[in-house]
């Protein structure tokens, strides 16, 4: 199970961090590593074992990274904000693109 954790912040959550993917991808990434380390601990207490040092060094990261992460209400922000509706206008269009209205 540990080396599952590994694997999914190996693959998941480094990978996202270094692709620079958009903040919903990331945050997504930092919650699925928090909710696969509870059940890790779980899991490990369960077995009468401990959880690795280099484990809970990836969650600490991940949980102090998790908080930075907040979603902001401007849609321009995120890259799932050009698609929807209220981006199509043509005054959005212009600041998007850095003109004046």
């Amino acid at each position: 199970m540990q080396r599952f954790y590994q694997n999914y912040y190996d693959k998941h959550v480094r990978a996202s961090e270094a692709d620079h993917q958009d903040r919903a991808s990331l945050a997504k990434a930092y919650q699925t590593a928090g909710i696969l380390f509870d059940v890790l601990t779980s899991v490990t207490r369960q077995d009468g074992a401990e959880v690795d040092s280099e484990i809970q060094a990836m969650n600490t990261d991940v949980t102090k990274k998790k908080k930075d992460i907040k979603d902001y209400n401007i849609l321009l922000l995120d890259a799932a904000g050009a698609s929807q509706a209220i981006m199509k206008l043509e005054e959005d269009d212009a600041i998007a693109n850095g003109h004046d209205i």
